[in-house]
């Protein structure tokens, strides 16, 4: 059933904060932090299959989860997804150098 969800959304042009809005884990980040789990392993799923069907989209995609990952909590959900992970590190360390560089 996921899967056919994940197409449904990608065939009708969803974008990552779309899906990240539809699955209203911005409520889910402040009010349970990830205690439903299912949620954001479906919109973890989702970016992998945007990936795939928008290579070319590398950019916006990252911009996007930037601005979630910012998130300490969320970039901690993050990390425990092999395809976040990397992600997830980068703008992390990119966050620590940015704040030594300016203190």
């Amino acid at each position: 059933m996921e899967t056919e969800q994940l197409k449904m959304w990608l065939s009708s042009g969803k974008t990552v904060d779309d899906v990240f809005n539809l699955l209203r884990l911005d409520n889910v980040v402040i009010v349970y932090r990830f205690r439903d789990e299912i949620l954001f392993e479906t919109w973890v799923s989702y970016i992998d299959t945007f990936i795939k069907a928008n290579p070319d989209k590398m950019d916006a995609i990252f911009s996007s989860l930037e601005s979630r990952l910012m998130d300490k909590p969320f970039n901690n959900e993050a990390k425990k997804f092999p395809s976040m992970e990397i992600t997830a590190s980068k703008i992390q360390t990119d966050k620590i150098a940015t704040y030594l560089a300016d203190n």
